[in-house]
């Protein structure tokens, strides 16, 4: 059994790591500027602060730390919010590795989003460029900073796509205007959506931290164009779409910049992490919207 400390621990993807950990007999430590629970140690990154208990027992750091990507408008504060709440994490870390004398691998997550939004034809994968547009430099930054763990610890990048869960996440909001009767897909409908189910990415932390599995990858469970998406998710709520496909421009005059998350996406590739020996349970939309829902 493990000593896993967790950096962002208390989000969506945190909470259920922790869950899933603990109930397989590990011990897990979250890193929080709030803490309220025994397990829970107080840090701030921002003001270089962390409090020392439990640190020298740390085997694995799980970095899951990032302000939300869509949660607001980007305003030029909001992207300097995004770009150095995931730097500044992961340079801190680094900095208080002399705390963890018994740490052996760094895992941190970082975007799918990082090839660019041209809605190209091409399928991307872990050896191409990163893309020049906002999103893409800040996960090249956040990789950079990543890779300082490299050259003294087993270090692994996991990019991650939209998660699926009918609780928390994208999916309640995608599902939402569709419960209203007011769903339909957005501007062409045909930009590819990358996603993995919950339980799916629980299970690639577990791969990878049981294996010691090292490097850089692509997470992803499936790929379907928005209007697939938006369809398969109706029909499984049991719901009529009768609106046309939003415009584009109308998301653009919402949105403005952050628009391009609904209205333009990539077709990738996640056979480096298939190739280690990881097999994912839910690859088909229709069935993995049923299990979700039907839990």
């Amino acid at each position: 059994m493990k000593t896993i400390l967790i950096a962002g621990g208390t989000g969506f993807i945190g909470t259920n790591l922790s869950r899933h950990f603990q109930e397989a007999g590990h011990t897990v430590y979250i890193l929080s500027r709030k803490p309220k629970r025994k397990n829970q140690i107080y840090w701030n990154a921002h003001e270089k602060k962390i409090e020392g208990k439990h640190l020298e027992k740390v085997e694995i750091i799980i970095n899951l730390a990032g302000a939300g990507i869509a949660d607001k408008r980007w305003t030029s504060e909001r992207k300097n919010q995004i770009l150095k709440s995931r730097t500044d994490t992961i340079d801190y870390l680094f900095i208080s590795a002399t705390n963890f004398p018994k740490l052996e691998h760094f895992i941190t997550v970082s975007g799918i989003d990082c090839f660019g939004f041209n809605n190209s034809s091409k399928t991307y994968s872990e050896t191409d460029d990163y893309g020049t547009d906002f999103l893409s430099d800040v996960v090249r930054q956040w990789e950079e900073k990543a890779h300082l763990f490299a050259a003294t610890y087993k270090t692994t990048i996991l990019r991650l796509p939209i998660v699926l869960d009918s609780e928390k996440g994208a999916l309640p909001k995608m599902a939402s205007p569709i419960k209203k009767y007011l769903g339909s897909p957005i501007g062409s409908g045909k930009q590819n959506m990358n996603w993995v189910h919950i339980d799916d990415l629980i299970a690639v932390f577990n791969h990878v931290m049981t294996h010691s599995i090292q490097g850089t990858f692509n997470i992803v469970g499936g790929n379907n164009t928005n209007e697939d998406f938006t369809k398969t998710l109706a029909q499984t709520l049991q719901k009529p779409l009768f609106l046309p496909n939003v415009p584009s421009f109308v998301m653009k005059l919402i949105l403005g910049e952050m628009a391009i998350l609904l209205l333009n996406g990539n077709f990738i590739s996640g056979k480096k992490l298939i190739d280690t020996g990881f097999t994912y349970q839910h690859t088909e939309l229709e069935e993995t919207l049923k299990s979700i829902y039907d839990n």
